[in-house]
């Protein structure tokens, strides 16, 4: 048989190895200890279908069928490490980070991040979970601003999935595409404010339509499943009217 080689650049490699070492370092304990608190004392997602449905997340009754319904921190762990790792690797390509000092620190950043560090502690069944929704709204952002054979028009697709695992992390689409317009203008490319200007447009259509494609699915789903919007804490009621 051939052997097959698989090449991997440079920044990935170094993304991978730093991502590593500041996940082991900083939140090796979570996934190696026994002792859980608040939402992670429920560390089975039986019965959390319809709950999750309510809330619009109703994207995770399907992950649970790639991870397992049983959120065991070791598994939570390495799925937490793959998506974080090419979220900070999407992200120095998006903002073109290239050196090594500047490829170390955007992975400490990332992993010890205060929103990672508070789902290990508190929601570690769902770390993982917040974790993909990230990478999701990481990469919609890069397929949109980096040209990419028109592969923007995916860009919907991710967002929508997204939403759908976890809707807080859409504000790292918003935040990102501001760090690169704010980059842009730094750089002084000839002629690149008025790119730039009509990038961010795109951008915020591509979200506002996501957000009502979103909407339009949660709502099949909610009348086909039977579930009744959730309407309190955590609840989406201007999606739900």
């Amino acid at each position: 048989m051939e052997k097959i080689n698989i090449h991997f650049s440079k920044r990935m490699k170094n993304i991978a190895l730093f991502t590593l070492f500041f996940m082991v370092t900083m939140h090796a304990y979570r996934y190696f200890s026994p002792l859980f608190s608040h939402d992670s004392m429920q560390f089975s997602a039986i019965g959390e279908r319809e709950a999750q449905i309510a809330l619009g997340r109703f994207m995770q009754p399907i992950y649970w069928k790639l991870r397992g319904r049983i959120g065991a921190p070791y598994i939570v762990g390495m799925f937490s490490y793959l998506w974080v790792m090419l979220s900070a690797y999407i992200v120095s390509k998006l903002l073109d980070i290239r050196s090594n000092m500047g490829q170390f620190l955007l992975s400490g950043v990332m992993v010890g991040s205060l929103a990672l560090t508070a789902a290990n502690a508190t929601y570690i069944n769902w770390a993982d979970i917040f974790m993909l929704s990230l990478l999701l709204n990481v990469l919609a952002a890069y397929l949109l601003l980096k040209p990419v054979k028109r592969l923007w028009i995916f860009a919907p697709v991710l967002l929508v999935t997204a939403l759908a695992l976890y809707q807080a992390y859409v504000q790292v689409y918003v935040a990102l595409v501001m760090i690169w317009a704010i980059r842009q203008i730094m750089v002084g490319v000839d002629n690149c404010l008025r790119r730039i200007l009509l990038q961010c447009v795109k951008s915020a259509a591509l979200l506002l339509l996501s957000m009502v494609i979103y909407a339009v699915i949660w709502k099949y789903i909610l009348k086909m499943t039977g579930v009744s919007p959730a309407g309190g804490y955590n609840g989406l009621i201007l999606f739900s009217l």
